[in-house]
């Protein structure tokens, strides 16, 4: 199984909001991370950074020593298999996700904005939970030894599915944080 990196070097970014106000910065982080799929903080939380690795790890880089914490946020690397993560990675973007809508400062119904986060991001986990289902349905079709080298359209079916949800991610991403 062939694999590759989006993201050769974590760029990431860092919202800071105060009052009226709203402040970008981007940051080129240097440790070196496997694989990062996906970068958050806490709101307010101008110190750390979560990074999300396709292997399974959350890490937490300390902005103010550039440096990693020693241990994992959450590590699920033994229970990932080489070669990718299996679908566990869409359960932590769920996760992730769920997080962030607990901390945000608006509501769906406070602005234009707020509403079409919500909802395009709402769409999106709706995706994300339905390609785990697709990969869970492919998992047992494989135990079950439906598919071949000759007969395998539903596991290309599923790979085509994720790469079209990580392209509107990239999309909505771009949209709704850095534009």
């Amino acid at each position: 199984m062939r694999s590759f990196s989006l993201i050769p070097v974590v760029t990431a970014l860092l919202l800071a909001a105060s009052p009226g106000r709203a402040v970008l910065d981007l940051l080129q982080l240097s440790p070196t991370f496997s694989g990062a799929v996906y970068v958050t903080a806490p709101p307010g939380d101008t110190e750390r950074l979560f990074v999300v690795e396709q292997a399974g790890r959350i890490r937490i880089f300390n902005l103010d020593t550039n440096t990693l914490n020693g241990t994992h946020f959450l590590d699920i690397d033994p229970l990932v298999l080489s070669g990718g993560e299996r679908g566990l990675l869409g359960l932590a973007f769920l996760t992730a996700q769920m997080y962030d809508y607990s901390q945000l400062p608006f509501k769906s119904g406070d602005t234009i904005f707020g509403t079409t986060f919500y909802t395009l991001t709402g769409f999106h986990g709706a995706h994300v939970a339905g390609g785990i289902i697709f990969m869970m349905v492919m998992l047992v079709r494989s135990l079950g030894g439906q598919f071949s080298a000759e007969r395998h359209e539903a596991v290309e079916a599923c790979s085509f599915y994720w790469h079209f949800v990580d392209v509107v991610w990239i999309a909505l991403f771009t949209t709704l944080y850095i534009v």
